[in-house]
């Protein structure tokens, strides 16, 4: 029997000149692993760091660093990159992902942790506007 995550398409952000909410925007003439990784990384910490003052989360004083070029780091600052090479290596990274919480007894199901994109994946939740499904 195939688990969930074999079964759903690929999560990706894409560039659309069209499409109303912010898009991940890559520099094409720095393509590179680290160019990429580092336009991700602004990206996802930029949308992260919007909905938690949005919220008022107490989250954000977790996140306050002394920094010249910032007040809060989402990231780690060498962050691990693993190749995604394979439709079942990108979902085993999904589902250890979405597991961070239950293991760290957050929540007792992935889907219910708030600022996990589990509930996007199980109920179609779109909460995060910027999350899509893309064939792949």
């Amino acid at each position: 029997m195939e688990s969930f995550y074999s079964t759903m398409p690929l999560l990706m952000f894409f560039t659309n000149k069209t499409h109303p909410q912010p898009t991940l925007k890559f520099d094409v003439t720095l393509n590179t692993r680290e160019a990429v990784q580092r336009d991700f990384l602004r990206y996802t910490s930029q949308q992260i760091l919007k909905v938690l003052r949005n919220e008022q989360s107490p989250i954000q004083e977790d996140l306050v660093v002394n920094a010249k070029d910032r007040k809060r780091q989402v990231w780690e600052r060498n962050s691990l990159s693993i190749s995604l090479w394979s439709s079942k290596v990108l979902w085993q990274k999904i589902y250890y992902i979405h597991q961070n919480p239950v293991k760290a007894r957050l929540c007792k199901y992935a889907e219910d942790y708030y600022y996990s994109s589990a509930s996007f994946y199980y109920s179609g939740d779109r909460r995060w506007d910027f999350l899509l499904h893309v064939d792949g």
